[in-house]
């Protein structure tokens, strides 16, 4: 699909690259389960995601500290979602992965490059579950799993490098639309989640860290997995002048 990009995409602080505060897409894949692994537990490398990151965003809300945490940021103007959308007139299917760790948001915006050729494949068919309304959210909160990478770097008592199903861990929200699927990770619903998050966040200016999201396969049918999309995040600078600031909500 030809998809005509305008001028004025939303200004961003965090931007794309290699350098220091930068994000891109990894270039090592991520081990996922393979054809067999129901019944040998075997894990391969992913083959090339099924959808392609174009925007990383980290925002600061300003205001009081008891401002409230901003859902469904996809509505935002000044998201890279809405811009696709009603600016560009971007069709294709798009995902939106939020975590929140209020003020402070991660924003990260995939979308699909190649659906008939997804279509082909088994992940590719759970992704069309994802997408569609034979799942409800709970469905989707219950296959959604994030599999971190992160080198040189621990928490007491934690592996930070197991794949996980986001839901059981966090509280997420859902929010859908035609060919769009937001999910809102509240980070802070959960006390160990907060607890591993006050140390990142002291070393993310010397951390380099992978974050892959797949679907999870439970039957050979469902098999091999692949990954949905994944990120880099270079030696993140959490300093408000390197941080895209806006305003509080007011409801």
């Amino acid at each position: 699909m030809a998809v005509s990009f305008a001028s004025d995409a939303p200004p961003r602080v965090f931007v794309k690259g290699t350098g220091d505060h930068s994000w891109s897409e990894p270039a090592v894949p991520f081990e996922v389960r393979s054809k067999t692994y129901v019944t040998d537990k075997v894990k391969v490398d992913s083959d090339a995601s099924l959808m392609t990151l174009v925007d990383a965003d980290i925002v600061l809300v300003t205001g009081s500290k008891n401002s409230l945490k901003i859902d469904h940021f996809s509505k935002r103007p000044d998201s890279y979602a809405y811009y696709l959308r009603e600016v560009c007139k971007d069709q294709r299917r798009m995902l939106v992965v939020v975590f929140q760790v209020h003020p402070r948001y991660l924003v990260l915006t995939y979308v699909e490059t190649d659906r008939p050729a997804n279509e082909r494949i088994e992940a590719g068919k759970l992704l069309d579950r994802f997408f569609g309304t034979e799942w409800s959210d709970d469905d989707r909160g219950h296959r959604l799993k994030l599999i971190p990478r992160i080198e040189n770097f621990s928490v007491p008592g934690v592996n930070l490098n197991r794949p996980t199903i986001i839901a059981n861990k966090l509280s997420c929200q859902f929010f859908r639309s035609d060919n769009l699927v937001e999910v809102d990770i509240n980070v802070f619903s959960s006390r160990v989640a907060k607890f591993i998050y006050g140390y990142v966040e002291g070393a993310a200016a010397k951390l380099i860290i992978d974050l892959g999201f797949t679907l999870e396969g439970l039957t050979p049918e469902e098999l091999p997995e692949r990954t949905l999309g994944a990120v880099r995040l270079v030696k993140v600078n959490m300093s408000e002048d390197k941080t895209r600031k806006v305003e509080e909500p007011t409801s």
